[in-house]
């Protein structure tokens, strides 16, 4: 058990607006990153921060942000420092918002994780450089509000580049494709909200080339609390629905199911998300089936004041077929949190 205490700076940054009389606004230190719903680099659970430089010109309705910023830095003090042992992060966003339209907003993102010089490294909690790899990845997302009362989005992205095998080896070639939608019933007592989505993140293959690599992927409860699964080879279908009984409180209930998109490769939990998942879902070898099985969350959220939110959390899921050859394992798992969470 870790008990050691640590100390540190989250946000610590400065920022230039209109700079020299431009549209352009220039934000330099330690801050937040966030794009679209956050599939590929979100802030949601404020998990990672970065060292960075971020110039973001805003044309109104096209914004376009980009930003340099350090990713891993293994580097010791001495007169003679380099780039050695680190890697870094160039990540550019264009967003053009539209009005009177059914389509609301339209983005397109490059990235590129730079190795250094002297040597690839390999850090678990900046997961696209695993095996010392350097992707690239290119996107495209939008939100649409296709009637009243319903949102729908959709984002595609396809990843290339180095997988660390070799300096000179580009092979790799993963896809990854998000959609889904939320209806409100505004007008009806409890406010019911309907939800589903469809999350596909390819798979190694033959070569192991195809597995998508995730991008900064850390949010509590994101496509299940208790599996919380890895971006990686997989399909993730959930469907859920949340009311509103009495003001400020949540009851909510969601229901995921997981399959892998290669039969032949391994999926599971993400070690990086809260305690890592369940562990056997990463460790076990999993037999010869793409089920992994369901999970079923229920919440039932407090929103004490815009600062204040207590939550309750129940999780179940239950392993199918690729856990089944492990008799230890193919019991139903269950799991009860609560949680207080305060912003300052």
């Amino acid at each position: 058990i870790n008990r050691r205490w640590d100390v540190g700076v989250t946000e610590a940054y400065v920022q230039f607006n209109e700079l020299f009389y431009t549209a352009a606004t220039l934000k330099l230190g330690r801050q937040y990153l966030h794009y679209g719903r956050g599939l590929i680099i979100s802030s949601t659970e404020q998990e990672y921060n970065y060292d960075a430089a971020r110039l973001v010109l805003d044309y109104y309705p096209l914004t376009i942000d980009i930003v340099g910023a350090e990713l891993v830095n293994n580097q010791t003090f001495g007169g003679n420092s380099s780039h050695a042992g680190s890697a870094d992060l160039l990540f550019v966003n264009a967003r053009y918002e539209m009005s009177d339209s059914v389509i609301k907003d339209v983005e397109a993102y490059f990235g590129w994780v730079a190795q250094g010089s002297s040597g690839p490294i390999a850090s678990s909690r900046v997961p696209p450089t695993t095996g010392t790899a350097s992707p690239l990845i290119i996107g495209l997302r939008s939100d649409m509000n296709l009637t009243e009362g319903l949102q729908t989005w959709v984002e595609g992205a396809y990843e290339f580049g180095a997988d660390g095998t070799a300096a000179t080896a580009e092979n790799i070639s993963a896809f990854l494709l998000n959609l889904g939608g939320r209806y409100t019933l505004k007008n009806v007592q409890w406010v019911p909200v309907l939800n589903g989505s469809y999350t596909y993140a390819s798979g190694g293959g033959r070569s192991g080339s195809g597995a998508f690599r995730p991008w900064f992927e850390y949010v509590d409860g994101y496509n299940g609390y208790l599996f919380a699964p890895s971006l990686s080879n997989i399909h993730i279908l959930n469907l859920g629905a949340s009311i509103k009984p009495y003001e400020n409180t949540t009851l909510s209930l969601q229901g995921y199911y997981y399959l892998k998109a290669d039969r032949d490769s391994a999926a599971g939990s993400n070690i990086n998300v809260d305690f890592g998942g369940l562990e056997f879902a990463r460790e076990v070898a999993q037999a010869n089936s793409r089920d992994l099985g369901w999970e079923l969350d229920a919440i039932l959220g407090y929103d004490y004041s815009k600062d204040v939110r207590v939550q309750l959390v129940y999780g179940m899921f239950i392993p199918e077929g690729a856990f089944h050859n492990t008799p230890e394992v193919s019991a139903v798992a269950h799991e009860v949190r609560a949680e207080v969470n305060v912003k300052f």
